[in-house]
């Protein structure tokens, strides 16, 4: 059976050529990998925001962008415990004052991190 994946993104104002993402920046927290190196090069693409892969949390300072209009980090679930990077993240002060929405992707059905990891502030699974 082949899945066909079809999203719906507010790509570029066709006549202005302008992306409304134009400055806005994706930051993806995970390994260079295949999948997030085509997740970070097709976001870019197509809806025009700045997008970048860390590894570590300790390379999140030199990536965020204090001029941007709107912060995305993804962060990569599989092999990590989201627990601790969250912790990380806020005991840290990497997020800073700077407004950021985070989400987890890659997570391994029932693990049940989900309520744990509202409480830090993540807006978004998949």
């Amino acid at each position: 059976m082949t899945y066909i994946y079809v999203c719906a993104i507010d790509k570029v104002n066709v006549k202005s050529k302008v992306s409304p993402y134009s400055n806005s920046q994706i930051i993806i927290l995970g390994p260079f990998n295949l999948q997030n190196e085509l997740l970070a090069y097709v976001l870019e693409k197509e809806i025009g925001a700045r997008c970048f892969v860390v590894e570590e949390m300790d390379g999140l300072p030199e990536q965020m962008d204090s001029q941007a209009d709107k912060r995305l980090l993804l962060i990569d679930s599989s092999g990590r415990v989201i627990k601790k990077t969250l912790e990380g993240l806020h005991q840290n002060g990497w997020l800073g004052d700077l407004p950021i929405t985070i989400s987890l992707f890659s997570l391994q059905p029932g693990r049940g991190i989900e309520q744990n990891a509202l409480q830090y502030g993540v807006r978004g699974f998949f």
